[in-house]
């Protein structure tokens, strides 16, 4: 499969989204394995459903205290296991839709290797963004919501553009959203929201089977349902680029440009 670049409107961009994510499932859920059993193995130690265990709400501040310190510990511990795999996954991600848009065969191991070498940059850019986007959501939802559809294209860039700073990739997906941001906003809904909407009464069915079980699977769910959100972000960069930079008349230019000099070398005494 190779991915053209064009202006598509957003129900083809959604469709685009979707079939990519297709298409590519193994690959994604290959980009997703690294990270998903260290996960898998952290939640099994730390266990913070168990740390719960016993707790009584009516207990005095010396007995519950030290529980929810425990519980919240656990949670934490999760979290920054999180953030640490997701530039990985994000990272492949984009450079496999790259292949894609370049017409290359995907290569999944050239993408993770990739990956891994644009990791600490990458890992720069997802804390910043999250943290920023969860303040936005604390404070009021929307403007939590606002920063993840404005900044919706800045994982592709940080990985994509690395001539730029990662800093700068923030100011650079703003720029490629000008006039796109309520496009933006629906696909991040369509994309991260809905997928985790459907995918809810399976993941609660999942927490009912036994422990180890339980977790497993949970995880396992999830991989599937995080493979829309992977290939969303780097396909809105390309579109994005291609609206409002004409990048596939640019694209189209430098080929046509070296088959014409190839020709010109071949036709040359």
């Amino acid at each position: 499969m190779s991915l053209e670049l064009r202006d598509r409107d957003l129900g083809q961009l959604l469709a685009t989204i979707l079939e990519t994510a297709t298409s590519q499932f193994g690959r994604l859920l290959l980009f997703q394995l690294p990270g998903v059993v260290p996960l898998i193995l952290l939640q099994l130690a730390f266990d913070p459903a168990g740390a719960l265990d016993g707790l009584k709400l009516d207990a005095p501040p010396e007995q519950l205290f030290p529980v929810l310190a425990r519980f919240y510990g656990a949670l934490l511990v999760l979290a920054v296991g999180t953030v640490l795999v997701l530039p990985i996954k994000l990272a492949a991600a984009a450079l496999l839709v790259e292949q894609l848009v370049d017409g290359r065969p995907p290569d999944a191991w050239a993408c993770l290797g990739g990956a891994l070498r644009l990791w600490p940059r990458t890992l720069l850019l997802v804390v910043t963004w999250n943290v920023a986007a969860t303040i936005g959501i604390f404070a009021c939802v929307l403007p939590g919501l606002a920063i993840y559809a404005l900044f919706l294209a800045s994982p592709a860039v940080v990985v994509l553009e690395r001539q730029l700073p990662w800093m700068a990739a923030f100011q650079r997906s703003r720029e490629l959203a000008r006039g796109r941001l309520l496009e933006n906003f629906v696909v991040y809904l369509a994309t991260v929201y809905a997928p985790a909407l459907v995918a809810a009464p399976f993941l609660i069915a999942a927490s009912l089977l036994p422990g180890t079980a339980a977790t497993i699977v949970t995880h396992l769910l999830t991989l599937g349902v995080e493979t829309l959100m992977l290939v969303s972000y780097p396909i809105v960069y390309f579109h994005l680029r291609t609206v409002n930079e004409a990048l596939d008349v640019e694209r189209l230019t430098a080929l046509v440009d070296a088959i014409g000099a190839r020709e010109a070398a071949r036709a040359a005494p």
